[in-house]
């Protein structure tokens, strides 16, 4: 090993802090006393009016590690974009300041991506906690898929990635230039649905992070906008891989089928869903598991779409199963005996539908 691999750090973990003197402590504490140590911890201190700046020298003081940068407020797309530019690591940790790692995440996320140079993302499973932090409750969101391309096709209706608890491939941030501007609020989602079409994305199974969910989190301050610009992320994802454009509409609907009030759009939305399915299952580096798991996450899907008609006319549950034949051949078999027994039973009775 020559003095200059020895000089610099294997991993950069890349945090950006604004008034975060809350919870800052706990925060560093759960980098610093992680169980791998060549990393190197650059903070953005972006125009900190509270006491954060302060927090941040102390440690700064005492751990060599600890890079400093303050700054006046420029936002979380900036700073990060910054840091990344800074960063020498070979990987890039994030981590947000009001979270909690834990003591193995650092060395489990560098040993699997050592052992999988295809894969450019990882992210891992994690805990939601109050801002006490207790275990929250309702549990998280959405529970992470680990499989690379089932982890592209969730992309598609959702950000099944924990932005912060993700390690990266610094040259996977130089190659999409980071972060991108417009997708404020939503850009950790833009760059996933990004990334997924320049390297390979997974989670790691293993809860390695800890979410604070509390009342100055994005989603409950700019959940408004955070939205707008997750459907458009989609809606550009959608336009790389198909070359055709979609309405937003068509998008706000195939992410939440709740949202579709018209038949047209009902069916347009199935057959994007069933189109997509069919275009990742025939990819030569899927397995047959996961083609199987895809196939009957779009079956799922298309139900969903469609439960709001079945009432109205035994025309619609004809239509979905003609729909899951094309998404699924052998399989819909089984899964349409299983839903017309239970899903249709009270609609070919003459009655309302059951949802499950």
């Amino acid at each position: 090993m020559t003095s200059n691999e020895q000089h610099y750090p294997e991993v950069t973990v890349l945090m950006s802090v604004y008034n975060g003197e809350r919870f800052l402590v706990e925060c560093i504490d759960s980098i610093v006393n992680q169980t791998f140590t060549n990393f190197e911890f650059i903070i953005i201190n972006d125009g900190s009016t509270d006491g954060t700046g302060a927090i941040l020298e102390r440690y700064a003081q005492v751990d060599d590690r600890m890079y400093i940068h303050h700054q006046e407020n420029l936002g979380l797309i900036a700073s990060l974009n910054k840091g990344c530019r800074l960063a020498r690591g070979k990987y890039i940790a994030r981590m947000d300041s009001d979270d909690v790692s834990l003591p193995d995440r650092l060395k489990m996320q560098v040993h699997f991506l050592d052992k999988n140079p295809d894969i450019g993302v990882v992210g891992t499973d994690f805990n939601m906690i109050a801002s006490d932090g207790t275990v929250w409750n309702p549990p998280k969101f959405f529970d992470v898929p680990t499989e690379p391309n089932f982890v592209k096709w969730k992309l598609y209706f959702s950000c099944c990635v924990c932005h912060p608890s993700i390690m990266v491939r610094k040259t996977v941030y130089s190659h999409l230039s980071g972060y991108r501007d417009e997708f404020i609020h939503a850009e950790d989602y833009d760059f996933f649905l990004r990334a997924v079409s320049y390297t390979k994305i997974s989670n790691l199974p293993h809860v390695l992070y800890k979410l604070r969910k509390h009342e100055s989190n994005v989603t409950t301050i700019y959940g408004d906008i955070q939205q707008k610009n997750a459907d458009i992320a989609v809606q550009q994802a959608l336009y790389r891989t198909r070359g055709t454009s979609i309405s937003l509409d068509i998008v706000k609907g195939f992410r939440n089928s709740s949202l579709i009030i018209d038949l047209e759009d009902a069916i347009t939305v199935a057959n994007l869903v069933a189109d997509l399915c069919n275009s990742l299952i025939k990819s030569k580096n899927i397995s047959f598991f996961n083609r199987v798991k895809v196939r009957n996450d779009a079956i799922r899907k298309i139900y969903d779409i469609y439960a709001n008609y079945t009432k109205k006319s035994i025309f619609f549950l004809m239509t979905i199963v003609k729909l899951s034949f094309k998404v699924n051949i052998l399989q819909s078999l089984l899964i349409l005996q299983s839903i017309l027994v239970n899903r249709f039973r009270r609609l070919l009775d003459g009655s309302t539908a059951m949802v499950l």
